[in-house]
């Protein structure tokens, strides 16, 4: 069961460029199934800081394992949680908190993709386990608001698991999103250098000079 379960309405609200508020679309149930079919390792802690309605929660949870979620759109009793991902704020504040309940989790989540390259280094830094984040299958260009991360720990990059067939994540819509998805895990205990092999995801930027 969730340590503290919210239960507040997400704004849906689309704006001038057609994108719903904060980027809330979420995720079906089978790509969370999906997951936890390839990667059973995740830990039996699971934190997730852009739940949304909850979707990637409910499946976590129903394997047994414990969850602490959040989300930029709730309203706690308190209103003294952060709850921006994309500040260290947010991080310093659930690196204090989680720990009294496991020293040993992941952050799990399918982070507003406009805003994973800032979410990610700070979900890995601060995870013990490491991190499971779904995103379009694009993000492994090694552009420049991620290159360097990427290639600093492409060696702990344990999966890379593309969704088929692709996810329709606005309900509204009779076609499925032209971008394709996938699970990277980023496990820390992981090291394709510690079996003897070159990490299979490798990246190549600065090319053209």
């Amino acid at each position: 069961m969730n340590l503290e379960l919210f239960d507040n309405p997400i704004n849906q609200s689309v704006g001038e460029n057609g994108r719903i508020s904060h980027d809330f679309y979420p995720t079906p149930e089978g790509i969370t199934r999906s997951l936890l079919e390839i990667c059973p390792e995740l830990p039996h802690f699971i934190f997730e800081p852009c739940a949304g309605n909850g979707a990637i929660a409910d499946v976590l949870q129903s394997t047994g394992r414990l969850l602490q979620d959040s989300d930029i759109q709730w309203v706690s009793e308190s209103n003294l949680r952060p709850q921006d991902a994309t500040t260290a704020s947010f991080w310093d504040f659930w690196n204090l908190e989680l720990p009294v309940y496991a020293k040993d989790w992941a952050t799990v989540t399918n982070p507003p993709f406009n805003l994973a390259h800032q979410i990610l280094p700070l979900a890995y830094k601060y995870s013990p386990w490491g991190c499971a984040f779904l995103l379009r299958l694009s993000y492994l260009e090694p552009a420049a608001n991620r290159a360097s991360w990427l290639q600093g720990n492409a060696d702990n990059l344990r999966y890379v698991i593309p969704v088929n067939p692709r996810p329709q994540f606005r309900r509204d819509s009779k076609s499925t999103d032209s971008a394709t998805v996938a699970w990277m895990v980023w496990r820390k205990s992981w090291s394709w250098k510690a079996l003897g092999v070159n990490s299979p995801f490798q990246f190549c930027n600065n090319w053209k000079k």
